[in-house]
């Protein structure tokens, strides 16, 4: 990917539904980077608007947009724009997430917790051509990448399923497979990988709100039970705790 003129202020578009976080992005970027925002959108139809009239360097894009998915006008964006770049940013670190930045050759990854200072040296690294994702985010991403090289295809299929939070019985129904079936892989993905995800959900959350754990080589991973409760436990209460709960 082609390094972009360092002499110019860089232009940059923010796609985000929340008037706030668009504003207070504007002014960190404008005050802290030499870039210039110089549109906003909140939707996927009045994005596209403002790239046919204007090509920014760059496009900021929140995962989550008000009853629509990021990913899908990024996907539109790497078809029809090829050289724009592209930075994904979102208030939850899930795993599917960065798979699926991945997979779609996005030029950046970054959550909205991340700290001021690496949100710029993420813009940095693509105004010089590279691509980033969020050194936090980037050992969990390894610990998976470990895991699928380990699997058959079809365990790698229900694995990315795992951990994009769906139980055995959605798994089921999604690849036409009985509960029994997906047990049995899921056993066999844990003995290969070491890699534990079981589905906590309650009715007190959102609909489909899952909250899933990983056990690699003794250590939690990326475990926030609902924003909630302990941090890091030791692997074997983890379990313990999980047990009661299924």
């Amino acid at each position: 990917s082609s390094q972009m003129n360092s002499n110019e202020q860089h232009t940059i578009y923010i796609v985000d539904d929340h008037d706030m976080l668009q504003i207070g992005l504007k002014n960190f970027l404008e005050s802290k980077s030499d870039s210039k925002v110089i549109g906003t959108a909140k939707t996927i139809d009045s994005t596209k608007a403002l790239l046919d009239s204007k090509l920014p360097d760059l496009i900021i894009i929140d995962v989550e947009l008000a009853n629509e998915n990021g990913f899908d006008l990024a996907a539109y964006i790497k078809t029809t724009f090829p050289d724009l770049k592209i930075v994904m940013y979102s208030m939850h670190d899930e795993n599917d997430y960065i798979l699926k930045a991945k997979e779609l050759k996005i030029d950046g990854y970054i959550s909205k917790a991340s700290e001021s200072e690496e949100f710029l040296k993420c813009i940095k690294n693509i105004y010089s051509g590279n691509s980033y994702i969020e050194e936090r985010l980037i050992q969990n991403q390894k610990v998976i990448d470990e895991a699928m090289c380990l699997l058959t295809k079809k365990e790698s299929i229900i694995f990315q399923e795992m951990i994009q939070g769906k139980s055995n019985a959605e798994i089921g129904k999604i690849l036409n497979l009985s509960k029994h079936s997906v047990e049995v892989y899921v056993t066999t993905i844990y003995e290969k990988t070491g890699i534990y995800g079981y589905a906590l959900s309650s009715d007190d959350y959102q609909e489909g709100y899952a909250s899933w754990i990983y056990s690699y080589g003794g250590t939690m991973i990326d475990y926030d039970p609902l924003k909630s409760g302990w941090d890091k436990p030791e692997t074997i209460e983890a379990m313990e705790l999980l047990d009661t709960l299924l």
